[in-house]
């Protein structure tokens, strides 16, 4: 399973239960999570339009629409003022 962020969910031995007029699917079963390039030569038989779409997006470097990129949490984080933290942790 493909999730958004770039992550690739592969499950072991899957179940999947399936509710057709509510159109709900369940995955149940062991599952590894792993970049989506750890595990490349195993998924690109199961890749869609839409994710080799998005996979050429990511090896032009571009980061493809929905997908956050992982730096962007860092806003918020202010800049460090002491670049030593062993002597500014001795000071105190």
């Amino acid at each position: 399973m493909f999730k958004d962020d770039g992550s690739v969910v592969q499950f072991k031995n899957p179940e999947v239960l399936a509710s057709v007029p509510s159109n709900t699917f369940v995955v149940t079963g062991k599952h590894d999570t792993k970049k989506i390039k750890d595990v490349l030569p195993e998924v690109l038989t199961h890749l869609g339009p839409k994710q080799l779409a998005e996979l050429k997006e990511l090896t032009k470097g571009k980061v493809p629409e929905g997908i956050k990129e992982e730096n962007e949490d860092d806003e918020d984080v202010p800049n460090l003022v002491n670049e030593n933290f062993e002597k500014a942790g001795e000071s105190k």
